[in-house]
């Protein structure tokens, strides 16, 4: 209410620890995602928002290098 108040815009960003590469897989983006659109609706947001996933580089660097 504070941020609306304000007139800010905010945008929903989730992150858990996928500090593997192995984390990588459908079965746990469907399940990460599943907690991300709950996570960002107990915060008010719209089921429609966007939800931008937080990775820190160093697992996606490891993905393409070692799958290409």
């Amino acid at each position: 209410e504070i941020l609306k108040a304000a007139d800010l815009n905010v945008f929903p960003i989730f992150q858990t620890r996928g500090n593997e590469a192995s984390y990588f897989t459908a079965e746990q983006g469907t399940a990460d995602a599943q907690t991300a659109k709950a996570a960002a609706q107990n915060f008010g947001f719209p089921p429609s928002a966007t939800i931008y996933f937080c990775e820190n580089g160093q697992n996606v660097a490891y993905f393409f290098i070692n799958t290409n």
